[in-house]
């Protein structure tokens, strides 16, 4: 769906007319098209595509005209992704007859194409972009010999410099199957869910892109992990579960935060910071326990509603930032500078604060010594109006007798019988 000028709608008026892309601006349907396969939006709204048979349809706004008039023709074609950052197709070409599968990568609008890197023995092929299209992670799914197994690798291509595409492969044990793989938004790193066979144990792997190759980072064991939800600023992650169970982990530190579950959960949403987590059970999904939580990054409980009908759950959007790229860039790297000046300002200000504290302290402790001298002065003034009204003079301890009482308890009594040695034995010793 595009984000800007125009939006995709669904109708079901004629089947001449099943899509309808309309301008938000002016409320005008600009072009109606056939049942087909969805349309993918470029990242900056000026294209639209989708596959009809053996070829990719490009469409320009705000016009819906085709592009050049004419289909970007492509044998064999299987699956393509728009790049999140620029305006290149990523494009899998599956094999026919013994040839082998091609990975292209062509540019919009030229139609040229920029890389392309042959596959062999292919038998499915997923597309995933990073999310500022700086890498590709193609998962390629092949038969082994005997035509029964599928063994899965990855290729990550790195596309920063489309002059210098590099590439990773990272195979998979022969043994285990995929089952998901997802990127840290604005980051090198990724994570995959992987398991033997139908093993309801998984295992959640990560890895990162250093300088000059794949770096693994880790291997969690022995999880039930079911989906991974990245933070949108990157670093961290919350592994979701069977049941409602989720972990929160810190993929710089390459350790767990916290566990913890929420039965019955219905979706699991970040919001922009990268600060919260909400969790909550939809109305639409299940009539109990509706509600959300809310949890920092590190798994904290921080807020909690249990509502009847609860449905939806959606955090305010965040603006963009008012720094430019390069700025933020700044900033980063002198973090620690940055840091340190503050925290020179905030010990100073924490003195201020502490030095107002104390002078309060003083000032309360100086009210009271004053007040109990007052309250001492007066007991003395009223000393001789209070032994006229007693009748004795209460200050003084010599018009006083003190008693004392002792009282004598049983706490306990135990009745044991003496043979007769015993009895004269304790006789002679009461007797002396």
């Amino acid at each position: 769906m595009s984000r800007a000028l125009s939006r995709l709608q669904y109708t079901h008026a004629t089947a001449e007319q099943h899509y309808t892309i309309w301008d938000i601006t002016s409320g005008k349907a600009l072009r109606s098209f056939k049942k087909g396969n969805f349309f993918r939006w470029s990242h900056d709204d000026k294209y639209f595509a989708r596959m009809v048979d053996d070829k990719i349809n490009v469409y320009e706004t705000p016009s819906c005209a085709l592009l050049e008039k004419k289909s970007l023709r492509i044998p064999g074609l299987d699956c393509f992704e728009w790049c999140p950052s620029k305006n290149i197709l990523a494009v899998f070409i599956l094999g026919q007859h013994n040839m082998p599968s091609f990975i292209t990568l062509i540019e919009v609008p030229s139609r040229r194409e920029i890389y392309r890197k042959s596959l062999f023995s292919v038998k499915t092929c997923v597309l995933k972009w990073q999310s500022e299209g700086k890498y590709l992670s193609v998962q390629v799914d092949r038969l082994n010999k005997s035509g029964k197994a599928i063994n899965t690798s990855f290729e990550i291509f790195d596309v920063q410099n489309l002059n210098k595409i590099t590439t990773e492969i990272l195979p998979m044990p022969k043994t285990e199957t995929v089952r998901l793989f997802e990127w840290e938004p604005t980051g090198n790193r990724f994570a995959i869910i992987h398991a033997e066979g139908n093993s309801p144990k998984c295992k959640v792997s990560f890895y990162q892109l250093g300088k000059k190759k794949l770096l693994h980072r880790a291997t969690l064991d022995n999880r039930n992990a079911k989906n991974l939800f990245w933070s949108p600023r990157g670093s961290y992650l919350v592994i979701g579960g069977q049941n409602g169970s989720i972990e929160f982990y810190n993929a710089v530190l390459g350790e767990t935060m916290a566990e913890a579950d929420h039965y019955g959960v219905s979706a699991l949403k970040w919001d922009p910071t990268g600060r919260y987590v909400c969790t909550y059970v939809s109305a639409w999904r299940s009539a109990l326990e509706n509600g959300y939580v809310i949890r920092t990054l590190k798994g904290d409980v921080v807020h909690k509603v249990l509502k009847d009908q609860f449905y939806d759950f959606q955090w305010r959007p965040r603006p963009p930032s008012l720094l430019s790229p390069e700025k933020e860039a700044e900033i980063r790297a002198n973090l620690k500078d940055y840091a340190a000046r503050y925290q020179t300002e905030d010990d100073g200000l924490l003195g201020v604060l502490v030095d107002e504290r104390f002078k309060k302290q003083q000032r309360l402790l100086q009210e009271y010594k004053e007040r109990v001298k007052s309250y001492r002065q007066s007991y003395e003034e009223q000393k001789e109006e209070r032994a006229r009204i007693r009748g004795y003079a209460s200050d003084d301890e010599s018009e006083f007798e003190t008693i004392s009482t002792t009282v004598e308890t049983i706490l306990e009594e135990t009745e044991e019988e003496l043979d007769e040695e015993q009895l004269r034995e304790e006789l002679a010793r009461e007797s002396k």
